[in-house]
């Protein structure tokens, strides 16, 4: 189903476990699946600070669930499973499964105009960028063109997730989507659970912070 990712003008406005779109916004271009060591794009209208779309299949963008260690980020496509990640100093943008070592993670400055400096943690002085000659997002250290990130709008409360709840089952999964829990109502699904975001009868829902 679509979902409404906005603009971010600041690094802080980032959550761990929201889910980003990789933008080109000059060319109205936005991240998709995985291509020869690098990502390929889908055309899209970035020209408003929200972007409505659904994600992750071929013709569309795909959507990577944030994840953090102190100044350091995950980008993790759940459609693939994968963590973007630089493997090498070249012009490439590859794909992980494991984020054990520096090639899976990112450092991400964000200026007020919503332009986004996703740099290499393995190779600092390449950044994730849009190559407009020979379409596709990788990694450069010359000056393509600039990406910025759309995240997903914050998550819901649960006081709207109780009022759309089915009354036979509460289901509980992880921003990952694995299965966490079902249960009759929302607050026995919510129940111990440890601060993060679920997602609660397909809505997502933060917990305990």
């Amino acid at each position: 189903s679509e979902k409404i990712y906005r603009l971010v003008t600041d690094e802080t406005q980032l959550v761990e476990g929201l889910p980003v779109l990789v933008v080109c916004v000059g060319q109205n271009t936005a991240m998709a699946e995985m291509g020869n060591n690098i990502r390929t794009y889908v055309e899209i209208d970035a020209t408003q600070p929200e972007i409505c779309t659904e994600t992750g299949s071929i013709g569309l963008p795909y959507a990577f669930t944030l994840g953090r260690a102190g100044s350091d980020w995950t980008l993790f496509s759940t459609a693939e499973q994968v963590y973007l990640a630089l493997n090498s100093s070249d012009n490439k943008l590859h794909s992980t499964t494991d984020a054990s070592d520096d090639s899976a993670w990112w450092t991400i400055y964000i200026d007020n105009e919503g332009i986004a400096t996703i740099a290499s943690v393995a190779y600092p002085n390449r950044s994730i960028q849009y190559n407009a000659s020979a379409p596709r997002f990788a990694c450069y250290k010359s000056k393509q063109e600039p990406v910025s990130l759309f995240m997903s709008a914050t998550p819901s409360s649960l006081q709207a997730v109780a009022a759309r709840q089915n009354a036979s089952k509460v289901s509980v999964y992880s921003i990952g989507g694995q299965h966490v829990r079902t249960a009759a109502t929302v607050a026995e699904a919510l129940k111990g659970l440890p601060a993060g975001i679920y997602v609660v009868n397909g809505t997502q829902v933060l917990v305990g912070r």
